[in-house]
C-alpha cells in the first residue's frame, strides 16, 4: 500500500497520495462485499432459486440527461 500512496503522490499529488490508502481499504472492501453477494446469488440458483437480475432504475437515459445538462 505504501509504494501505491508513493507512485499516486508522485503523478497526482501529496494530497491524492495521501488518499490512495483509505481508497485502497474502501475499494477492497466494496470488493468482498460484491464477491460475497456474488456467492450467495449462485449458490441460491444452483438450489433452483430463480436468477434474479439487478438492475439500477433511472428516471431517463444517462446520455440524455448529459445532453440537457442535468446531472446523470
Amino acid at each position: 500500500m505504501v509504494l501505491r500512496a508513493v507512485f499516486t503522490a508522485r503523478e497526482h499529488g501529496l494530497r491524492q497520495g495521501a488518499l490512495a490508502i483509505p481508497r485502497v481499504v474502501v475499494s477492497n472492501t466494496i470488493a468482498i462485499i460484491a464477491g460475497r453477494r456474488a456467492l450467495v446469488a449462485y449458490a441460491r440458483s444452483l438450489n433452483g432459486a430463480p436468477v434474479k437480475w439487478d438492475k439500477t432504475e433511472h428516471s431517463s437515459h444517462p446520455v440524455r440527461s448529459v445532453a440537457q445538462g442535468l446531472s446523470a
